[in-house]
């Protein structure tokens, strides 16, 4: 698979915003409302909310760069072709029909799983590692903010690296840059380094 080009970045993040948008204005509209109007140019098309939450699943995954195919949600697959969707192994694919976390039905001795399953499946996870990003970036905002001590108290600030002279056969003691764990060694520190 090539890289992709400008064009297909500016259109994915293109369906992005769309989708954000339409998201955005379905959410303001009452649950009981079944039709929606859809503006497109000078026309006016009443669409179905399922129909519009649809169109905001296309989008998503326009946004993200998924090439998509319009087919039945309860299209049936093998495992095979369920482990391509994912992109897993298909022995893992039979672990989690094993464990029920994807619904699938018998055909003989062959697993048949519902197209619009998987999707929702790789949605799931989708939405999973999204939060579990969000969650490791605010932790790293809050290690970055109590960085200066663990008790919260800002330490002295004493530059962090190499302290002392290094003698010849001897071993640097260094000092452990606190949030990254990378050591950092300040240059002047030496003299046949000026």
């Amino acid at each position: 698979m090539s890289a992709p080009t400008v064009e297909e970045l500016r259109g994915a993040l293109a369906s992005g915003r769309a989708a954000d948008a339409l998201r955005a204005e379905l959410a303001e509209t009452t649950t009981a409302t079944t039709l929606v109007d859809l503006h497109v140019g000078a026309s006016t098309v009443p669409v179905p909310v399922s129909a519009l939450r649809q169109v905001i699943d296309l989008l998503e995954d326009l946004s993200e760069g998924r090439r998509v195919t319009i087919a039945p949600a309860d299209l049936p697959v093998g495992t095979q072709v369920a482990a391509a969707v994912l992109g897993v192994s298909r022995p893992w694919i039979t672990r989690l029909l094993d464990r029920g976390e994807i619904p699938a039905t018998r055909s003989g001795s062959k697993r048949r799983v519902a197209l619009g399953d998987l999707i929702a499946h790789r949605r799931h996870l989708s939405q999973r590692q999204r939060e579990a990003i969000s969650n490791l970036e605010d932790h790293i905002e809050q290690e970055a903010a109590t960085a200066r001590h663990p008790s919260g108290v800002p330490s002295s600030p004493r530059p962090q690296g190499f302290f002392g002279r290094i003698k010849k056969g001897s071993v640097p003691q260094m000092a452990e840059a606190s949030l990254s764990g990378h050591l950092t060694i300040p240059i002047d520190d030496f003299e046949w380094a000026a």
